[in-house]
């Protein structure tokens, strides 16, 4: 699963930047699951409403 979904995010850098963001804040920081999720989509529809691209 993890493999499957990585491939796809490897042409887009922002979104590497936003999953290693949310593990560092689920693992490291311990911050709740459910609100690093909402965060993270927040952050991508506002990436996104700004002209980035969703991938393929």
């Amino acid at each position: 699963m993890v493999l499957s979904l990585g491939h796809q995010i490897l042409d887009i850098p922002a979104a590497l930047v936003l999953a290693a963001a949310a593990l560092a804040g689920v693992r490291a920081f311990r911050w709740n699951l459910l609100v690093v999720f909402g965060a993270g989509l927040a952050v991508w529809a506002v990436y996104l409403a700004l002209g980035g691209r969703a991938g393929t």
